[in-house]
């Protein structure tokens, strides 16, 4: 049997293209996220195969509603969390400002007031 000889690609050189940060080497800056006035996700059906039953139910008969306070509450104490834990090891810190979660109203489409993508958004992106 013969084998394709493999090619080498076309941008091979000694340095990767892709910079990669290790728990040595911290980023300056990360910007993490808000959990002000956050919605539950639209309902897609791919979802219940990958999460418990209870769970889409919730998401079945809530979507695009705020999520209830108290849990809201918890999310918001672990993403300030993060942020302090982020500015203690000497990153700088970035939080985004609230969202204009005002209905979306268009001939083809509706939402409760914030895109499916910026639902529940927990950022944390680093520099």
């Amino acid at each position: 049997m013969k084998l394709q000889k493999e090619k080498n690609a076309r941008f091979s050189t000694n340095e990767s293209p892709v910079n990669v940060y290790t728990e040595s080497h911290l980023p300056e800056e990360a910007i993490v996220g808000i959990m002000d006035d956050i919605r539950v996700l639209d309902w897609d059906t791919g979802l219940k195969a990958l999460i418990p039953k209870e769970t889409c139910e919730f998401l079945q008969k809530h979507y695009e509603q705020r999520f209830p306070e108290e849990w809201v509450v918890k999310a918001r104490q672990e993403v300030n969390i993060r942020a302090d834990i982020r500015r203690a090891e000497g990153i700088r810190v970035r939080r985004p400002d609230e969202l204009n979660h005002q209905p979306v109203v268009t001939p083809h489409f509706t939402t409760g007031g914030i895109p499916q993508r910026y639902a529940g958004c927990n950022i944390l992106a680093s520099v």
